[in-house]
């Protein structure tokens, strides 16, 4: 009860549309953000999150995640703004069909924009910020960068020609700047205590961004940075894991895993002095600094780890020193 009351609260806004939230992007906020914050999901009139693009690697945790009494969402018309410390939006397909035109998600994301509380969204989960505009019709976030899904990543829906609101499109003519990279490559962008995140796979490194806001907002980056390293560092250490070389040579993981996490803590502390030295200003320029080497290490192929575990097959002693560096 403690540690529930310790944890600051996050509100997850998701779709009730038919299809209209991503599996894979859901279970990746859901689960990071657990983590950090006190989790309330939300939709439209509190109806259930149908979700979209469920397969083996993802059906056991939705079917988990159904069973347990947080998965029924509370009605986003009774959500106060100002209870909640952060606001995540998955890779939700439907948000265009009711986030995007929800007044009492404006009055949510007013709220977040006046109070300068961390927001994150995802896909095409960004088009719900797009029902965010003032009396005078401008949009709230008119002069931030943004990123979402780019067109050549809308165009291959086989509803394209129907969508109400296109993001990229939208994100311009409302005076904002947006960007986009490769169809489906990763990119993240935080502008202020605004991230956004381009697609499915972009969704781990937005929320580690909003973890990192999150915890300087409240004077502890230090928590955000190991939060955020430990969770890759598992990551890692489940992609050496599922290689396949011979059982002996098992010990030599745990060593591998040893070593990382040295690193990983090293560059946290690292990090953290530097934070500090710099002060809160420059909080946008370190989480970038994050982000990239997030990004860089998440994109090393398997094989890359592959050769060097070969080497160890052949020859134990030594390539494990060789390794490791020691």
């Amino acid at each position: 009860m403690s540690d529930r009351l310790a944890k600051p609260s996050c509100l997850i806004v998701a779709s009730a549309a038919t299809a209209g939230v991503s599996a894979q992007s859901f279970l990746h906020c859901f689960t990071l953000a657990s983590s950090a914050f006190n989790l309330q999901v939300a939709t439209p009139g509190g109806k259930p999150i149908d979700f979209v693009d469920v397969n083996e690697g993802n059906t056991r945790w939705i079917q988990d995640f159904r069973m347990k009494s947080y998965a029924s969402p509370a009605k986003l018309e009774s959500i106060d703004g100002a209870r909640y410390h952060a606001l995540l939006i998955p890779n939700c397909p439907g948000a265009v069909t009711d986030l995007a035109n929800s007044g009492y998600l404006a009055k949510i994301l007013q709220h977040f924009s006046a109070e300068s509380k961390p927001i994150c969204a995802v896909g095409q989960g960004v088009a719900a910020l797009c029902c965010a505009t003032k009396e005078d019709k401008s949009w709230v976030f008119q002069g931030y960068s943004l990123t979402g899904p780019s067109v050549y990543e809308l165009v291959r829906q086989p509803n394209f020609a129907s969508l109400s609101i296109i993001v990229e499109d939208f994100v311009k003519d409302s005076g904002a700047t947006f960007s986009a990279s490769s169809p489906d490559a990763v990119h993240v962008v935080l502008d202020r205590h605004l991230v956004t995140g381009q697609n499915d796979n972009s969704t781990l490194p937005a929320v580690q961004n909003l973890l990192i806001l999150c915890n300087v907002r409240d004077g502890d980056s230090t928590t955000a940075l190991f939060q955020c390293l430990m969770f890759l560092s598992m990551e890692k250490f489940s992609l050496i894991s599922n290689l396949n070389f011979a059982w002996h040579n098992l010990r030599l993981l745990v060593l591998i895993a040893l070593q990382f996490m040295s690193s990983v803590m090293s560059f946290s502390q690292g990090l953290e002095v530097s934070v500090q030295t710099l002060g809160k200003d420059q909080m946008d320029i370190e989480s970038t600094k994050l982000l990239n080497v997030v990004q860089a290490d998440m994109e090393v192929p398997a094989r890359s780890i592959r050769v060097p575990l070969q080497r160890l097959e052949q020859d134990e002693s030594k390539g494990m020193r060789s390794f490791l560096g020691c």
